[in-house]
């Protein structure tokens, strides 16, 4: 693998000929020429609209990538498109890819600028801009896209020996653009690990790189109350017990599923696989992630969630022995003869017979009404209750080359 990077089982490829650029793809070729025949004006701009910050979901019905149309990811202004190419001369990296990545990092808007300080069309920090901008103007797009060409071949190369293959080359240039270089390695270049609003930023830039478009939805999960387990619970999970005959399918119970849990599932940037609307630990994790109470809490697998728990200085657990010990917002996992279930306790009676809990059942039950235990035929319980929350929102894009401040933006 060099610099020049291809996309694994797409026959995506690259070239840098005499300065010129040839992509192969016949996709990214019909991306290219429609670079010189649409030209989109930049929406409205918020910080919440940038880096991965929203949620992806699925192109509506309907919509223009359903219709084969030009993606809105690769619909690039016209003023911008030799930049690009310059761009992605020097990253060895698609157009495409470069392109996905403005138009998530800033919507094409050269006064962006995000909470974390965050500048310009392709979002530098000061302290990053000061190493790639090579005495540019943060706020000249021309300039910003020159420093994201130069900054992704950076990660191009460093990266290039810890990746799988060129499209994972890829996958760990973006997510290094995102996170930062410390992060990146600190998992162990697993780009899931890296955090969940990582893992969806890279997730969408390699759909649009590859064809295979993801609509934008910045207002996904919005509806989920934050900073309370209970609330957010409430507003993801049905009231009542809901049941559904037994299956493993990936889909399965994502009909039955509060549509708000369809989308906020989304938050974690996985693609539905063995019961994913059914998951236990998925919906704990949901919560506990669009509640913005924890959101290092791990997406699925309850013996990793029960370790995470027992080790985590965020939490206290115990063994409780009656009810009277537990406190709305508390998780309960199995620890008998199996670590394999984990529901959330919320202290308030639902209908009928399913109260004071709302849980999920793998293969049987999407998040709804749970019947409430602290022992069974399976053993005891252990109880989890956050102490130390998530108090702040998290540090977004910060691109900061700096090791020390690396380390303290993860899923930036």
């Amino acid at each position: 693998m060099g610099r020049i990077a291809s996309t694994a089982g797409k026959g995506i490829m690259l070239k840098v000929l005499g300065g010129s650029i040839g992509v192969l793809a016949p996709f990214v070729i019909a991306a290219a020429l429609a670079l010189g025949l649409l030209a989109v004006m930049a929406t409205a701009w918020s910080p919440e609209q940038t880096g991965g910050q929203g949620r992806a979901c699925a192109a509506p019905e309907g919509s223009s990538a359903q219709n084969g149309e030009m993606p809105e990811e690769l619909q690039v202004p016209q003023e911008y498109e030799d930049a690009l190419h310059g761009a992605a001369n020097e990253s060895g990296l698609p157009v495409s890819l470069l392109a996905a990545q403005v138009y998530y990092e800033s919507n094409w808007d050269p006064d962006a600028e995000s909470e974390a300080n965050a500048q310009g069309i392709a979002q530098f920090t000061p302290a990053t801009w000061a190493q790639w901008g090579e005495g540019g103007d943060v706020w000249d797009p021309q300039d910003a896209i020159a420093a994201q060409g130069r900054y992704m071949g950076y990660f191009v190369e460093t990266f290039e020996d810890d990746a799988q293959d060129d499209e994972h080359l890829m996958e760990l240039a973006i997510a290094g653009y995102h996170a930062g270089e410390g992060n990146v390695a600190a998992a162990n270049y697993q780009v899931s690990e890296v955090g969940p609003r990582t893992n969806q930023y890279v997730l969408n830039i390699m759909a649009a790189t590859e064809g295979d478009s993801v609509a934008y939805c910045d207002d996904a999960g919005s509806s989920v109350p934050a900073g309370d387990a209970v609330e957010a619970s409430a507003e993801l999970a049905w009231d009542e017990e809901v049941t559904l005959p037994r299956s493993t399918a990936a889909e399965h119970g994502r009909e039955e599923s509060k549509d708000e849990y369809v989308d906020a599932v989304q938050i974690h940037g996985m693609q539905p696989s063995h019961a994913f609307y059914t998951d236990c630990g998925l919906f704990v994790s949901t919560v506990m992630h669009t509640a913005e109470l924890d959101t290092e809490f791990p997406a699925r697998g309850t013996s990793i969630q029960m370790d995470y728990l027992t080790s985590s200085e965020k939490y206290d657990t115990f063994t409780p022995q009656s009810e009277g010990e537990l406190e709305p917002g508390d998780i309960l996992i199995i620890t008998g003869e199996g670590i394999g279930h984990i529901y959330l306790y919320t202290g308030q009676r639902h209908d009928g017979d399913d109260g004071r809990a709302q849980g999920a059942s793998l293969g049987e039950r999407p998040p709804s009404g749970h019947k409430f235990f602290l022992s069974d035929f399976r053993g005891d319980y252990t109880a989890a209750r956050l102490t130390d929350p998530d108090t702040s929102p998290e540090d977004e894009n910060t691109h900061d080359t700096d090791q020390g401040n690396q380390d303290d933006q993860e899923d930036s």
